[in-house]
């Protein structure tokens, strides 16, 4: 479509993204795509899928949390979409990036993402993932157990931590605790363990 053309040969890396997406928003293309589906609908093969975005609703919400937000930088879960006109436009914003796998983190570096605001979330990490994460610049990263407290000081010692913990969810749909995340009778001993081992825990999630 025009807009993901627009990405690929950078005619808006000069414009103001804001300015761009006010002028591509749904209203003024709702029948450019009313179109484009109705040709899809006869030419695609009914096993292929394919999103509509409609990326005026992203910079809308994007400002709105901007205003009511302004220190608390989001972070997207490249596992929901990772489209790659969406995953640009989210670097472009200043999002940060949640990764769960090494090929979720090749997307967001693709994407143009600095190593830095990328979190590794994903809280039991393979030894060789932990490698990639430190070849790349990646250092931010969940741990819920001593065990990947202990593989972390072997093969990422100067990672940034983020203790992941369990939540209350009566109302989810589907319920992550039985997943992730310690349970709070467990913090303290978690974090007196990433102490005598000289790691930095700069938070909790």
């Amino acid at each position: 479509m025009e807009v993901e053309k627009d990405f690929a040969n950078d005619t808006i890396r000069n414009r103001n993204i804001f300015d761009y997406l006010l002028l591509k928003s749904s209203r003024k293309c709702c029948k450019g795509i009313y179109n484009y589906l109705e040709d899809a609908g006869k030419t695609m093969d009914s096993d292929r899928s394919f999103y509509v975005i409609d990326l005026g609703d992203i910079l809308w919400k994007t400002q709105l949390w901007n205003d009511r937000l302004s220190n608390v930088v989001p972070y997207y879960a490249v596992k929901a979409n990772a489209d790659s006109v969406l995953m640009r436009l989210f670097v472009l914003l200043g999002y940060g990036f949640d990764c769960s796998t090494e090929g979720e983190i090749r997307l967001a570096l693709k994407s143009g993402a600095d190593p830095k605001k990328i979190i590794f979330a994903h809280t039991i990490k393979t030894p060789k993932a932990l490698k990639y994460a430190y070849s790349v610049g990646v250092d931010l990263m969940t741990f819920d157990s001593k065990e990947e407290l202990l593989k972390i000081t072997q093969d990422l010692p100067t990672a940034r931590l983020i203790l992941r913990l369990k939540s209350e969810s009566k109302k989810s749909v589907y319920n992550l605790n039985k997943k992730f995340g310690c349970d709070l009778s467990e913090v303290e001993n978690l974090l007196l363990r990433a102490k005598n081992l000289n790691l930095n825990v700069v938070g909790v999630r």
